[in-house]
């Protein structure tokens, strides 16, 4: 009976720790199961995120060939925009320099041609002072011719013999040469200038000329 007894107690403590052990390797891989799925879901979520990790870089390498492409076109744009600039730059100080010559060659010639003005203006105005002095000359010599015409004709008014002074000259021009002495004399006549002057200067030019000859002289 004991044995008996010690068999059904050995034989409900194995079917106890059997159920024991089914019941924790059940948790266990009801545990392993649900920790499997997390891992299965992570997994999945990585591989998602992997996935889309990979797009965006497809995306990123994609983009990347446009940026490169338009880089290396601008930067072609900037290298022919400064290779302008650069021939521009050239072209400016050139036209600079050219004008700079220019400028001083034109300095040169102006100086030339400001000098060959003053020797100009320094001839003209000697000739003009030659002209004047011309001028007065001549208004000084139709003075004393009217002095001496008007001297004859007094001789002659004051002559008993007009065939004296005629010299054997004929009579008609003689009185005919004293008539036209006579109408110079009283003003009747006027004696033309020098043609090519101009007579209001020439007029006060002798003038000044007659005052001048009528100061008395120092002795």
């Amino acid at each position: 009976m004991e044995e008996l007894q010690f068999l059904q107690n050995s034989n409900n403590r194995c079917r106890t720790l059997i159920q024991k052990v089914q019941t924790e390797t059940d948790d266990i891989t009801s545990q392993f199961t649900k920790q499997i799925g997390n891992v299965q879901a992570s997994i999945e979520q990585v591989q998602s995120a992997l996935e889309r990790g990979e797009s965006k870089v497809k995306e990123a390498v994609v983009v990347t060939t446009e940026l490169n492409a338009r880089l290396a076109e601008q930067k072609g744009v900037c290298q022919k925009n400064i290779e302008e600039d650069q021939r521009k730059t050239q072209d400016l100080e050139a036209q600079a320099k050219k004008k700079e010559e220019e400028f001083q060659q034109l300095k040169g010639n102006k100086a030339d041609v400001v000098e060959e003005k003053k020797k100009s203006i320094a001839q003209m105005q000697q000739q003009t002072q030659k002209v004047y002095e011309n001028i007065k000359l001549a208004y000084k010599t139709i003075e004393m011719l009217k002095m001496k015409y008007a001297d004859v004709v007094n001789k002659v008014q004051k002559s008993s013999s007009v065939s004296t002074l005629a010299f054997g000259m004929d009579y008609e021009v003689v009185i005919g040469v004293l008539a036209r002495q006579q109408q110079v004399a009283s003003g009747a006549v006027q004696i033309p200038p020098p043609s090519g002057y101009d007579i209001e200067k020439a007029a006060a030019a002798g003038k000044e000329a007659e005052k001048t000859a009528k100061k008395p002289k120092k002795k």
